[in-house]
């Protein structure tokens, strides 16, 4: 009987740990690991990928480990920049991310616009820097799910 009790309380505990482990950020494991491959990076670099966020700087790489793949890239032809990477839903609202990249696969800037939740009400994302929700920046940090520097 004790030796039932034991298996018993065993399996519970094995079944407890194995709980806890499907419920760890996947993400957050993977950015982790790719800091620690990269010792060479900068702390300020290390520490935004470790944390989900992007910095002016980054590679493609680095970009895509911190916030994943973005829902659509281009080829723009611009001053400082060959390369547009959006993040975000036009359709759900929120903020609608737009980063770019220079010939070299840095990143130069980022915009961030806030996207109506209201798609079938012919809104667009705000263009005008003037008008609340218009976030722009050439340095500095911001986060994927805040689109705050």
């Amino acid at each position: 009987m004790r030796q039932i009790l034991i298996l018993s309380l065993v399996a519970l505990c094995a079944a407890f740990v194995l709980s806890a482990c499907s419920s760890v950020d996947q993400g957050a494991m993977k950015r982790s690991l790719y800091v620690d491959q990269h010792p060479e990076l900068p702390s300020t670099m290390a520490d935004a990928i470790r944390d989900g966020q992007i910095t002016v700087g980054m590679t493609q790489e680095m970009v895509q480990i911190a916030w994943g793949k973005p829902v659509r890239m281009e080829k723009v032809d611009q001053v400082d920049a060959n390369s547009e990477w959006t993040y975000g839903n036009y359709f759900m609202g929120g903020n609608i991310t737009n980063l770019y990249f220079d010939p070299a696969g840095l990143l130069v800037r980022y915009e961030v616009n806030y996207q109506p939740s209201s798609a079938n009400g012919g809104n667009v994302a705000i263009e005008n820097p003037n008008q609340p929700g218009y976030l722009s920046g050439t340095d500095g940090t911001t986060s994927k799910n805040g689109g705050q520097p």
